[in-house]
């Protein structure tokens, strides 16, 4: 975000200063995993949450998970959380695992919670974010998290998540099939992305000193 802003607004690094967001407090407080949105008879799914704007790559996603049903032929079900443009709508009508992707629109922030913590994992194949706040309230909730590798993210997320290259369907649907395929590698990026959330809480992270510090220098001048 610095190197855009400076470059956009044609001023020096050191005048801009960036500060992250934080993980809601209802994030960390404990929830039920038991949602009426999960699929029925507890099947397994995995869960992602943003519009379907084309730089979020949910139409990556869908064409990635295609092709991992089609290799694993497992009852794996993909909730998508927020609102769908009328392409990932299409694209969803015509997948011949429709059934299997369940588009949920807006729902609310508890049943989100409940969704994120009963998911075996969370997928984030965002190709830009200023910072990305979702992930980090999915390593909050204990779910492991299979993010892209593009912008903001790495540095976000640090290595609390397991990252791929989401540009490519090939790519993206390898590491779905690795991370689904593997128990102890999620339970791994679940305790790596547990500790990362931690400097994100809201009311106890490091970077609140660097907050106040900035405002109260902006204050002064």
């Amino acid at each position: 975000s610095r190197s855009e802003i400076t470059q956009f607004l044609k001023k020096k690094p050191s005048h801009c200063e960036v500060l992250p967001l934080f993980i809601g407090s209802l994030f960390c407080q404990k929830a039920e995993k038991i949602s009426p949105y999960q699929p029925p008879n507890g099947k397994p799914y995995i869960l992602t949450i943003g519009n379907t704007f084309p730089h979020k790559n949910t139409y990556t996603l869908i064409k990635a998970f295609k092709r991992l049903k089609a290799e694993e032929k497992s009852d794996l079900e993909l909730l998508i959380i927020g609102n769908l443009t009328d392409e990932v709508k299409e694209m969803i009508q015509n997948s011949s695992y429709k059934k299997s992707i369940l588009a949920l629109g807006h729902i609310p922030d508890n049943e989100m919670i409940a969704l994120i913590k009963g998911a075996l994992f969370f997928v984030f194949p965002s190709l830009y974010e200023g910072f990305g706040l979702p992930p980090l309230e999915a390593f909050a909730c204990n779910t492991p998290v299979l993010s892209s590798n593009a912008a903001s993210l790495p540095e976000v997320l640090q290595d609390g998540a397991f990252f791929c290259d989401c540009h490519s369907e090939e790519k993206l649907a390898k590491a779905l099939k690795e991370f689904l395929n593997n128990d102890e590698l999620r339970k791994e990026y679940a305790a790596k992305g547990k500790r990362v959330a931690k400097s994100y809480h809201e009311e106890r992270s490091p970077f609140m000193k660097q907050i106040l510090s900035s405002y109260h220098e902006i204050l002064s001048r």
